[in-house]
């Protein structure tokens, strides 16, 4: 297996927890051992969130793939008649 790929439809409604409305969700893609890519859509709301896990030994420059995926996505949203958004910066990973 050298990818794990999934899709997780959301709700389209907010929800709240203790009170306060849910703003947003972070899409978690867990590792499996041996499997050296892992990625995981999730939608909520109007947002669709996009969760990358990597293996640096089998993808050590995971920086560029991330381009490249951004790349695609921007791609298919100007296809789709969408103007491209500024890129969000992400955290840095910690070693």
């Amino acid at each position: 297996v050298n990818l794990i790929c999934t899709n997780i439809p959301g709700t389209e409604d907010p929800r709240w927890l203790a009170g306060q409305k849910i703003e947003s969700l972070i899409p978690i893609a867990p590792s499996a051992e041996k499997v050296p890519l892992t990625v995981c859509l999730f939608s909520y709301v109007d947002n669709l969130g996009i969760g990358i896990s990597t293996d640096p030994e089998a993808i050590p420059d995971h920086d560029k793939l991330k381009s490249y995926l951004e790349d695609a996505f921007e791609e298919v949203l100007r296809l789709d008649g969408h103007r491209a958004r500024p890129r969000r910066k992400t955290r840095p990973r910690k070693a």
